[in-house]
């Protein structure tokens, strides 16, 4: 998925032998997927409490890690913005979008398998 993501114009997601989706790998991604992932690494909880404070759904708590969801990068700065007021420390922070991985994933719910046949 990420030599297609990187070399592909554009993408045809199949399942079950149909096309299910088709465009460019922004244009899928941007009709399917609203928000954007923030993942704030060595964090603590405070950093979950502001996000709901923001409307932003808590993905995932684990490990010192938080992952939340924002809906652009306005909320993304406000969020920010908020741990900077409020002194939360943390060790790292990662913003992106799904990739084509997680599309193909929420659209067919089928993992991906290297089904390559190495039999001469």
């Amino acid at each position: 998925m990420e030599e297609a993501e990187v070399l592909a114009d554009y993408i045809a997601i199949i399942s079950k032998g149909k096309i299910i989706a088709y465009g460019t790998t922004n244009e899928l991604i941007d009709k399917h997927f609203k928000r954007i992932n923030v993942k704030i690494k060595g964090a603590n909880e405070d950093v979950s409490q502001i996000a709901r404070e923001m409307d932003m759904p808590v993905k995932s708590i684990e490990n010192g890690n938080v992952t939340v969801e924002a809906a652009d990068n306005d909320q993304i700065i406000e969020f920010l913005n908020n741990l900077k007021l409020k002194n939360v420390s943390y060790l790292s922070m990662d913003i992106r979008k799904p990739n084509l991985e997680e599309l193909f994933l929420a659209l067919t719910g089928e993992t991906l398998t290297n089904q390559r046949d190495d039999a001469e």
